[in-house]
C-alpha cells in the first residue's frame, strides 16, 4: 500500500512538473518581450524567443548557438562587460538602459533586465530585453519642448516686468509734472 502511494506521488510530481515546463514554454514563447537563455560562462545562447529575435532582426534560428559578441548585439562592449560584472557580483541587474545593434546595423535602445539562474548543475544567464527607442525619442523632444517654453516664459516674464517698470516710471514723469497719472499698477 505505501509503495502505490508513492506511484501514485510520483506520478503527481511528474504531471506537475510536466504542467510546469509547459506553461514556462508557453509563457517564454508568447512573451512580447524578448527573453534569452544564455549559458554561463562561454556565453552560448541556448534558447530565444521570436520577440527577442525581432528585437536584432534575427530569426531564433540565426541566434541559438551563437554568442552575442559572435552576433555583434551589443553597440557598446563596455555596456556588455559592466552588466555581466553585475550579474557575477549581484547575480542579477534590472532596467539596464543599452544600445543594441540589430542585424542590418540599425542601433535600437534596449532596457534589460536580467538573472542568473541554475539548471541541470549548469549556470545559465536568463535575460529579458524591451524596445525603448521610441520612448527615447519622446523624452529627448519633450526635453527640447520643456526648455523651450521655459525660455518663453523667461521671455514673457522679463518682457512684463520691463513694461511695469515702464509704466511706472511714466507715472513717476506725469506725476512730476503735475498730470494725473496714466497706469493703475496692480502688484
Amino acid at each position: 500500500m505505501d509503495e502505490a502511494k508513492e506511484k501514485k506521488a510520483r506520478k503527481e510530481a511528474e504531471t506537475r512538473l510536466k504542467e510546469s515546463e509547459y506553461r514556462f514554454s508557453l509563457i517564454f514563447h508568447s512573451s512580447p518581450i524578448g527573453i534569452v537563455m544564455t549559458r554561463m560562462p562561454d556565453g552560448m545562447i541556448m534558447d530565444v524567443n521570436s520577440a527577442f529575435a525581432m528585437l536584432h532582426g534575427y530569426t531564433c534560428e540565426e541566434i541559438i548557438g551563437h554568442t552575442s559578441t559572435e552576433l555583434v548585439l551589443w553597440e557598446d562592449t563596455e555596456e556588455r562587460e559592466g552588466m555581466l560584472k553585475q550579474i557575477h557580483v549581484q547575480g542579477r541587474c534590472k532596467d539596464l538602459e543599452i544600445k543594441a545593434r540589430k542585424k542590418n546595423g540599425e542601433i535600437r535602445n534596449l532596457q534589460i533586465s536580467a538573472e542568473l539562474i541554475e539548471m541541470g548543475g549548469e549556470q545559465f544567464m536568463l535575460g529579458l530585453a524591451f524596445d525603448i527607442t521610441d520612448r527615447k525619442h519622446i523624452e529627448k523632444e519633450l526635453k527640447v519642448k520643456m526648455n523651450e517654453l521655459q525660455r518663453f516664459q523667461n521671455l514673457t516674464v522679463g518682457r512684463e516686468l520691463k513694461m511695469i517698470e515702464l509704466k511706472k516710471e511714466v507715472n513717476e514723469l506725469l506725476k512730476k509734472s503735475g498730470l494725473e497719472e496714466k497706469y493703475k499698477i496692480v502688484e
